[in-house]
């Protein structure tokens, strides 16, 4: 079974009442399955390059969900302007990195990975002063 999980943008307060309803603006999130917290930090990882220590659980604000059964996490600040800046050229260096940096996990190629950092690229670019990039994890 996979996990169902979504990459949005809001502000504070409607993050922390994100309930995945239809009602969100759909072009302010991306439904994604298979990935935890952990998955996200090696995507961080390979957009922050090597020599890089991240640690997600230290740096992502966990917060449940308004279902008290789902986790919510405000990102690291950096990580929207990093996928925001993500140059066409960079993908597959950043793709690969990001297959090696989870394959225990998820065992995807780097192709998988193309694909979600262009989508995640277009979401980050839509954050601005009053948005923020947030992972919601479902139960």
């Amino acid at each position: 079974m996979s996990t169902l999980c979504d990459f949005f943008i809001a502000d504070d307060e409607a993050a922390r009442n994100y309930d995945t309803s239809l009602e969100f603006p759909h072009g302010e999130r991306l439904l994604a399955q298979r990935l935890s917290i952990l998955e996200v930090e090696g995507i961080l990882s390979a957009l922050r390059g090597p020599d890089t220590n991240t640690e997600m659980m230290r740096e992502a604000e966990a917060f449940p969900g308004p279902d008290h059964e789902s986790v919510i996490f405000q990102l690291p600040d950096d990580m929207a302007p990093l996928l925001a800046q993500l140059a066409d050229e960079q993908l597959e260096t950043v793709a690969a990195q990001c297959a090696e940096n989870t394959q225990e996990e998820l065992h995807w190629e780097a192709e998988n990975f193309v694909s979600l950092l262009k989508d995640l690229r277009l979401l980050a670019a839509r954050c601005d002063g009053s948005k923020q990039l947030y992972f919601w994890m479902g139960p």
